[in-house]
């Protein structure tokens, strides 16, 4: 049990009440809105108090504004972390390196300060436009600022109050931000375990400076992947609820709000420093949670149950907290007259992880970092609506733009969210990713019908360590599709199926070339698993140390390398940790006395072990305790245990694509020692290959088309004349050359 949950830290708080305003009167008709944007950081989407299996939160005011408002459950970050979060946010644009994206991409930079922003763009359209919390657009080492005003004009905030990060507030001698600046000014520390003289500097021994190298934790955390998860220890500010980072925030908001101009329309952004870690509370918020149960992290064999428990209970208790402060502030526009005529926005840069996979924080493709809540409520939006339509929060800003009829002077991201009841959301596939020296994903996301929602995750150099069901293949690219309506933990991988490729064409053209780099084969996928029981129900090939796939012919076991239906086998579980082989007749592998051989009896003979060896090769071993053996081309079940027992479980590719209709074919320039890709024009969003026309070339007309694979320039993808594969095969001589047709064939 932690020293908070014991009471040995002794400081206690009085807490404050806060009563509600009377009601304001309605807004004049055809007035311009108002905007409230809420906005915690570091949020996850199932801890909002909706999801009662994830965790039962008291969010009676969260639960308010839903009712009022819409509520999107499947609202994604364009980027799970801080800065490129907010950049994106800023500019209404996506995360990536293209010119149309947002200006920033990593932490630790600041927002160019010539860059359009959508505070400038409704300042511009006559907008006061405020901003109080955690700033991330200016964080580089010149910071905002004591008094916060290093950029804020330029950004387009005309009244502020801005602050670092909880562990960036106090990395200096003297405090840098607008925050740090106010609780140095305030004495003696409400709970003063430091010796400190002020409450700038009793909160720095508690929460440190920046985490990571060159940081140092607070003496309030112990360490727990990084630190600033587990934290025990009580925020200085004792009594004073009204001093804690998040509360303090809350007032100066509503300082902004009393001092606006009252001929104006107003946008007030509030920022949350919380739930951001370190998760430090105080004294008065532990006892709402120090006695309440939550379910301990998915996945998790690292840190023990108690300390996840008391991580999580202290990450409950600052969003509930939150949600008191969102209160506060709901009833200061009431108290103004102006909430009718004002939209709320509630919503997250990004998520936290919480320890589901062994994970704490944000910057990894997984839901619990990159799926946030978002809730809109205001004049003409549909009361009570649950809408399940993925969306991205940069849509909540470009709804805020449309509404309020701003523009900016670029490109925005075009899609926004519904207003009215019968008004439909968009189907868009919805984008998020992360590059940086260490970390490099793609992500989308699509509805496909009311059960099933895909995500596809591309890491070109291995997706992140933790989830144990799917292993990473770092350092090679890894492509993961999940159905995350059913499977919202991402633990059934769904790559390779039709759905999936058809998704990953969405990716910039980068990632499509990298995580799809096996179109070029004659197999769209071949998925090396590091645990071959993980491809348990899929169809696989099984590859000899000769590079041959085990093959049903009739009955007849052989091996070739045809990579036909013969060669595809279904692994099933067999219960005690074995498995299934059945081939694509229905028969099963059977080992028989040294004589393997398809049959259809599914006994004790037909089960065989997967023993993983060397080089992610395996052996197969059968209930006698015999290995399957390639002797040459002839399978046969024997006890030397040598190379030619070595098999690879790769997965097979689902049946071949079918296309009709007229194509014409497509290429661009390719450089020597290049790849270039070719595909029909209209099914090119599939394979993620397009570009400029060919001159000279027809259009062809294919009545029934079915296609497994797309060339290569310089080493074409190739099958002989006369196959009855019906499959189309593209291939280009050497670079420079035109396309031309190696194979077709018309069924």
């Amino acid at each position: 049990m932690s020293s908070r949950a014991m009471g040995k830290r002794p400081c206690r708080l009085l807490l404050a009440l806060f009563g509600a305003s009377a009601a304001g009167v309605a807004a004049a008709e055809n007035k311009p809105p108002n905007f409230l944007l809420l906005f915690p950081d570091q949020w996850r989407w199932d801890w909002a108090g909706f999801d009662k299996d994830s965790a039962e939160l008291q969010m009676p005011t969260l639960q308010g504004i839903a009712s009022h408002g819409t509520r999107y459950t499947y609202a994604y970050s364009p980027s799970p972390w801080c800065v490129p979060a907010r950049a994106c946010l800023a500019s209404a644009r996506q995360y990536g390196n293209a010119q149309d994206h947002a200006p920033v991409v990593v932490n630790g930079q600041d927002f160019p300060p010539d860059f359009p922003t959508w505070y400038k763009a409704l300042e511009s359209a006559g907008y006061h436009t405020m901003t109080t919390g955690k700033d991330d657009l200016t964080q580089s080492i010149a910071g905002t600022g004591r008094d916060g005003s290093r950029h804020a004009a330029e950004l387009g905030f005309e009244s502020h109050f801005l602050m670092q990060d909880k562990f960036a507030t106090y990395p200096f001698k003297e405090p840098w931000d607008q925050f740090g600046a106010a609780m140095q000014a305030i004495t003696p520390c409400g709970c003063n375990e430091s010796g400190a003289k002020d409450l700038c500097s009793c909160n720095k021994w508690c929460y440190g400076v920046i985490a990571g190298p060159g940081g140092k934790a607070g003496a309030c955390c112990h360490e727990v992947s990084g630190g600033g998860w587990n934290c025990p220890g009580a925020d200085q500010v004792g009594q004073n609820q009204h001093l804690y980072v998040d509360d303090f925030v809350t007032a100066k908001g509503e300082a902004l709000l009393d001092i606006r101009p009252k001929d104006k329309p107003w946008v007030l952004h509030v920022s949350f420093p919380g739930p951001h870690p370190p998760f430090i509370i105080t004294e008065g918020m532990n006892e709402s949670i120090k006695t309440r149960p939550f379910p301990v992290s998915y996945d998790n064999d690292q840190v023990s149950a108690e300390e996840q428990l008391n991580i999580r209970r202290s990450y409950a208790s600052e969003i509930e907290n939150i949600d008191k402060l969102f209160k506060r502030l709901l009833d200061k526009v009431e108290a103004t007259g102006e909430m009718e005529n004002t939209y709320v926005i509630v919503m997250s840069d990004h998520g936290e992880m919480l320890g589901d996979h062994n994970l704490f924080g944000k910057k990894v493709p997984w839901e619990a970092s990159v799926h946030v809540p978002l809730i809109v409520k205001g004049p003409g939006v549909a009361a009570g609506r649950v809408e399940d339509t993925p969306v991205s929060t940069v849509s909540a800003i470009r709804f805020i733009l449309d509404q309020a009829g701003a523009e900016m002077p670029h490109t925005v991201y075009k899609a926004t969210l519904a207003k009215g009841a019968e008004e439909s959301v968009e189907d868009l596939p919805i984008f998020s990713g992360l590059s940086t020296k260490d970390i490099d994903f793609r992500v989308v996301v699509k509805k496909l019908n009311d059960t099933h929602t895909m995500k596809v995750v591309c890491c070109p150099r291995g997706c992140p360590e933790g989830n144990s069901r799917i292993p990473s293949e770092a350092p090679d690219p890894q492509l993961m599709a999940f159905n995350i309506k059913a499977d919202p933990q991402e633990t059934t991988n769904l790559n390779g199926t039709k759905e999936a490729w058809d998704l990953a064409g969405h990716f910039e053209q980068h990632y499509v070339e990298v995580c799809m780099q096996d179109a070029a084969k004659l197999h769209l996928l071949e998925h090396k698993s590091k645990d071959p029981k993980l491809l348990i129900g899929q169809k696989v090939f099984l590859t000899s140390h000769r590079g041959e796939q085990l093959k049903d012919k009739h009955g007849q076991l052989g091996m070739s390398m045809n990579e036909d239906a013969s060669e595809k086998w279904t692994m099933t579980d067999a219960g005690d940790g074995k498995v299934f082989l059945t081939s694509h007749r229905g028969q099963q592998l059977k080992d028989r006395e040294g004589s393997a051989q398809p049959t259809g009896s599914k006994d004790e003979l037909e089960k065989w072990t997967l023993e993983k060896a060397d080089g992610g090769k395996v052996f197969i071993t059968g209930q006698r305790g015999e290995k399957l053996q390639d002797f040459n081309g002839s399978p046969k079940v024997t006890p030397s245990a040598d190379a030619s027992e070595l098999w690879t479980i790769t997965r097979a590719l689902a049946d071949p694509v079918e296309v009709s209709g007229k194509f014409s074919l497509h290429s661009g320039p390719v450089a020597a020692g290049g790849t270039q890709r070719w595909a029909p024009d209209g099914v090119s969003a599939l394979l993620g290959a397009a570009g400029a026309a060919v001159a000279g070339l027809a259009v062809i007309s294919f009545t029934r088309l079915r296609f497994r694979g797309i060339g290569a320039a310089g080493a074409g993808t190739s099958a002989s004349d006369g196959q009855a594969e019906e499959s189309l095969f593209l291939a280009a001589g050497k670079p420079g050359e035109q396309l031309r047709l190696s194979s077709v064939d018309e069924a």
